[in-house]
């Protein structure tokens, strides 16, 4: 979670101004209107934060206690798997409406909707995600259908095509690489040569121990 986050936003500083009218926010909601209420759900997600007591509060020194506990790690990943997975947006608007300029420490308002649109992110990146499990009989799971290796290049661009289906861009596919820590390297290795064959690069990778 911590290394998705890191993506978004790195250890962020409240400055102590607040602005009404904020042209980074404004360019943030107007690149993703009429489809996506920027500000309606990034206004929705904190009142989540705050219930779940991931966000104390919404003050600065709050925002800034959030931004350095999601930095160091120290949120409880599965508070955060509470928050409801929304629908997939693309980041591309949100990166393109930052650019050379953009500056975190402009003021709260760029702050607070940074953060919290980093969190919708990582959250909504769930339905962009394509799951591989290895459990410890060397078994190849995707999306939870048992296939063969040499059926895995196939079944994954299947899979990748039904996500593509749903507006979701290819390059902004992740795949969960899920293996159980008795699975042999080489059945591994031959999966991720596979992953970049077929050009998903995008890979979060976890072992599992037995039960």
């Amino acid at each position: 979670m911590k290394s998705l986050l890191a993506t978004f936003f790195g250890v962020l500083i409240l400055s102590s101004c607040h602005s009404q009218t904020n042209e980074q926010v404004n360019c943030w909601k107007q690149a993703y209107e009429p489809g996506f209420n920027f500000i309606g759900e990034l206004d929705n997600l904190e009142k989540q934060l705050l219930s779940l007591e991931i966000l104390k509060g919404t003050s600065e020194r709050h925002y800034k206690n959030l931004s350095e506990d999601l930095s160091n790690g120290k949120i409880d990943e599965q508070k955060l798997k509470e928050i409801s997975a929304p629908k997939f947006v693309s980041k591309r608007p949100y990166l393109e409406c930052n650019g050379e300029t953009y500056n975190p420490l402009e003021n709260k308002e760029t702050l607070k909707y940074g953060l919290l649109f980093s969190l919708y992110l990582v959250r909504a990146s769930e339905h962009a995600k394509i799951c591989i499990e290895i459990p410890s009989n060397n078994q190849i799971n995707l999306n939870s259908k048992t296939i063969q290796l040499t059926e895995l290049k196939d079944e994954l661009l299947k899979a990748a095509e039904e996500l593509r289906k749903k507006e979701i861009p290819f390059d902004e596919i992740v795949i969960s690489l899920e293996v159980a820590s008795e699975v042999k390297m080489g059945i591994v290795s031959d999966i991720q040569q596979i992953l970049r064959e077929s050009e998903l690069r995008k890979v979060l990778y976890s072992t599992t121990n037995s039960r």
